[in-house]
């Protein structure tokens, strides 16, 4: 009776069609075997067979008997029909009254904000205080913009004299130049991607790097290319026997270190040629002296396919990321050459929550210590040519070019402007990384264990700060790529709205 009854009970719109259908589907089940010749049931089955196989089954196979279980999925289906479009009406209205509920509270909310506004008193507000990586610090600014969503009032503080922090796109003769490193959108998470797009087109750019080891250039990442020419070889099959063969030297050792670390996981030659040079110049440390775990896993491709990232999505914004950050920011006031931390004090009494993404040892004035950051040296050149490389980015593996890295920003776009036309200079950025040191701009964390206790420290600080929500890679000290801190974002919205 419970199994049976309660849809009825929570649900009475369709007594009607659960009391009609066994009855019709009986008659015309005596139909079947008294004018047409189907077997009757032969066979006792359990109750919970599925009724359409439990009628095949029931009268033995026979044919008449599938004629008659697809009459009565038909015959349901219309007896059921004309319920489901009632009740499917009825939750319509149901939730065009609780959203007509919502809209009158929000617009009720408003008018007793504009009035305290126009009687002089303090309001409500969102503080965005925005370091190099403002990116979550708009996100969440967009979710919370105002009027529309959330009755949030919403001022974002930039240090710099632009907004979009690391993502800035600077125009140089028509040419979108990543001023702060190339970013190179690639995600799984369908949400952030369908997020962003409100705000952007992306284009179809894939990141297929190119390694330059002395004037040798292999593929990226580790493929059949990089294979063939690494050692000639020519099916997947001899390439990992190659791996296997190179990696044995660690066979049954406990990797101490990145470099026996990296050795365990591809072998000695594409370590010394592809990956020591590169890491050493990004860490400032030789591979011997890094702790294994920042290299949990080097990605080994048995085929020929060079996508770097293999994501579901992935582009660069066809109007630069700027453009993406100024449309996330419409609508919201925005203070440029602006430092939070000069006058924090200030902002948090205007406001009821405050995002900060700078980073969490100077929102404290390194009262406990520096945490180590590593930071990245440009050098931009505009040439008079169209080509310099051929590539968006060349990696320089070996340890003796000073530089990690050249982008050529032209090939983000494919080597054309906004309306299309080819571009005839290039602009070409060396990069160099080095030890932060104060005043530098700090972009990744060191995450090793003396710096993990440290941070550690300073979050416990920061979870006594009941307003102040920290975010990003420095407010977190932990590498996010583009989309994580999207997503993270975004979850922080949805809790922070509830």
């Amino acid at each position: 009776p419970f199994l049976f009854g309660a849809p009825m009970v929570l649900n009475p719109v369709f007594l009607i069609p659960f009391v009609l259908a066994p009855v019709l589907n009986a008659w015309v089940f005596k139909i079947f075997v008294d004018v047409l010749g189907m077997n009757g049931f032969l066979y006792t089955l359990p109750w919970t067979t599925p009724a359409p196989l439990g009628i095949v089954l029931g009268c033995g196979l026979s044919p008449l008997a599938f004629v008659f279980a697809a009459v009565a999925l038909v015959l349901d289906f219309v007896v059921y029909y004309p319920f489901f479009k009632t009740y499917d009406l009825q939750k319509c209205e149901e939730e065009a009254q609780i959203e007509a509920e919502e809209l009158e509270a929000l617009a009720s909310d408003k008018a007793a904000r504009m009035s305290d506004a126009f009687q002089g008193k303090t309001q409500a507000s969102e503080l965005s205080a925005t370091e190099p990586t403002p990116t979550k610090a708009a996100a969440v600014a967009k979710e919370s913009d105002g009027e529309s969503l959330a009755g949030k009032k919403v001022l974002v503080l930039e240090k710099r004299p632009h907004v979009a922090g690391n993502v800035f796109c600077e125009d140089v003769e028509g040419i979108k130049v990543h001023k702060y490193g190339a970013h190179i959108f690639h995600t799984n998470n369908k949400e952030v991607w369908e997020y962003l797009n409100q705000f952007t087109e992306f284009n179809r750019f894939t990141n297929s790097p190119v390694a330059n080891y002395k004037g040798e250039l292999y593929s990226l990442p580790f493929n059949m290319y990089t294979f063939n020419k690494m050692w000639g070889v020519i099916t997947p099959e001899e390439a990992m026997a190659k791996i296997e063969e190179q990696k044995s030297e660690m066979a049954g050792k406990e990797p101490s270190n990145l470099e026996e670390q990296a050795i365990s996981l591809i072998g000695r030659d594409l370590f010394e040629k592809l990956v020591k040079g590169y890491t050493e110049k990004q860490w400032g440390r030789d591979c011997k002296d890094l702790p294994a775990f920042i290299i949990k896993r080097l990605p080994v491709r048995l085929t020929f396919d060079n996508n770097y990232f293999n994501a579901l999505y992935q582009g660069i914004p066809a109007k630069g990321y700027t453009k993406m950050v100024e449309n996330m920011l419409d609508g919201i006031e925005v203070l440029l050459n602006t430092n939070y931390l000069d006058d924090k004090e200030k902002w948090n009494e205007m406001a009821d929550k405050v995002v900060y993404t700078g980073p969490i040892d100077a929102y404290f004035d390194y009262s406990l210590g520096y945490l180590q950051y590593r930071s990245v040296r440009f050098e931009n050149e505009l040439l008079d040519m169209p080509n310099f490389q051929g590539n968006a980015a060349v990696n320089y593996t070996d340890r003796e070019t000073p530089w990690t890295r050249i982008i050529e920003h032209k090939w983000f776009t494919f080597g054309k402007d906004e309306d299309g036309n080819d571009l005839q200079k290039t602009v070409i950025s060396r990069e160099y990384s080095s030890e932060w040191k104060p005043g530098d701009e700090p972009y990744y964390p060191v995450n090793d264990e003396e710096n993990g206790k440290l941070y550690g420290k300073y979050r416990e600080l920061a979870d006594k700060e009941a307003k102040i929500i920290f975010g990003g890679r420095l407010g977190e000290y932990k590498y996010y790529d583009m989309d994580a801190v999207v997503a993270s974002a975004l979850s922080m919205v949805k809790k922070e709205l509830k």
